[in-house]
């Protein structure tokens, strides 16, 4: 057989028509390419219009949070600098869930607010060897941006990004103040809800169902099918996967900070309440005060271990501003309360820590602050399991000491 029959032979084998409508797929990829300074790159763009909804929640709100709300729900002073015109949202798909070396972005989603609507561009690997571009692609957009906001960012996207760009000998970019909405979304949404992660989050505070979404577990293995056969059928869902992601992270940053501008009037109370701590640990004590109050008020009496608990937090910022007196009667209203409870539904372990914490309140404020330690006395000697034993009987000597000393300089 003859050099050019062998040649007709093998193009015409199963083998090679396989590779052939693999690059065909591969060619039909959503997007478009883009030139960069190391190569060129898929991208892929989308612009949602402005007054867009995700499920209930406008998209534009993120637009209008005030810099200062966005720092304290962050707890991080330098965001309060930063315009939020021109925040970028951030998120990535990769080979693997876990992490490690071994590990690549294939996807990187990036949203950002243009010309008053919502644009994302989503840079996809065609295949791996050609990271650099996407990476470059990624530094002019972070070099562009005020801020960068993602959702598990801090421990996930990244430090895997940053090893990407160390691999492949790019040069990093400065990375400007980050905001990582995971820690947020604890902080205001993890006393009433039990899953925290991002689909939940869209259900339980964005009102939004996802509907032939693609389960986050399953990316991975349909890149590597995309890899092994270039049929692109699974890469457009991951690509819309990841578009929804970037839109519920713009729409739950702005949830978030409206609920912790409005706590007071949260349709949920323990929402409110954890936005009251949060103010607290921010260092804004007259908002934390004035929205703890408003959930005692509110949640008592078919919520009093609720209202309890905001009456707490309430004399806890009253301690701090030196309101003794008003310290005192919050933490005995806490205590009635708490009281009333036992009665009626009995006791249960986390109620049993609850009053004993209310018990080592009131000794600690009889003895150092009200200097009346027969009150403390009565007090310290309930406030196991809230300290040890040990603890517990070091403080009741104290206080029998300091009552003997009283009565012996009374005699």
């Amino acid at each position: 057989m003859s050099w050019s029959s062998q040649l007709a032979q093998l193009v015409q084998s199963p083998r090679a028509k396989k590779y052939r409508s693999a690059l065909s797929s591969r060619q039909s990829l959503p997007g478009r390419e883009i030139a960069t300074e190391l190569g060129v790159a898929q991208l892929v763009e989308r612009v949602v219009p402005r007054g867009s909804k995700y499920g209930a929640t406008p998209i534009d709100a993120a637009r209008s949070v005030h810099a200062e709300l966005m720092a304290a729900v962050a707890l991080d002073p330098s965001l309060q600098r930063v315009d939020l015109g021109r925040a970028l949202f951030l998120d990535t798909e990769t080979t693997g869930l876990s992490g490690g070396a071994g590990t690549v972005a294939f996807l990187i989603g990036a949203a950002f607010f243009e010309d008053c609507a919502l644009r994302i561009e989503q840079c996809f690997l065609r295949g791996f060897g050609q990271e650099a571009p996407m990476l470059r692609w990624l530094a002019d957009r972070i070099a562009d941006a005020s801020a960068v906001v993602t959702f598990n960012g801090k421990s996930f996207d990244w430090p895997l990004l940053r090893m990407r760009y160390v691999m492949n000998r790019v040069s990093m970019p400065d990375l400007p103040p980050h905001l990582d909405l995971l820690h947020c979304a604890r902080r205001v949404f993890r006393p009433r809800l039990r899953s925290l992660r991002l689909v939940a989050l869209e259900r339980d505070v964005l009102g939004k169902f996802r509907r032939d979404d693609i389960p986050g577990e399953d990316i991975p293995a349909a890149y590597a099918r995309y890899l092994r056969s270039g049929d692109t059928a699974e890469i457009e869902r991951v690509i819309q996967h990841n578009q929804d992601d970037l839109i519920a992270m713009v729409a739950l940053l702005g949830a978030v900070c409206d609920r912790y501008g409005d706590a007071a009037l949260a349709e949920e109370p323990e929402d409110s309440l954890a936005c009251a701590e949060l103010a607290a640990r921010a260092g804004d004590e007259a908002r934390a005060h004035r929205v703890a109050l408003a959930v005692a008020g509110r949640a008592e009496p078919c919520r009093s271990e609720l209202s309890a608990k905001a009456l707490v937090l309430a004399a806890r910022v009253a301690r701090r501003r030196g309101a003794v007196n008003e310290e005192q009667r919050l933490l005995h209203r806490a205590l009635a309360l708490e009281t009333r409870a036992l009665e009626h539904g009995g006791s249960h372990g986390a109620d049993s820590l609850f009053r004993a914490e209310l018990r080592l309140s009131l000794a600690k404020l009889y003895e150092h602050r009200v200097r009346d330690p027969e009150q403390a006395l009565h007090h310290a000697r309930l406030t196991h399991p809230a300290e040890t034993e040990a603890e517990r009987s070091h403080r009741v000597a104290r206080l029998n000491r300091k009552l003997g000393s009283s009565e012996a300089r009374v005699r």
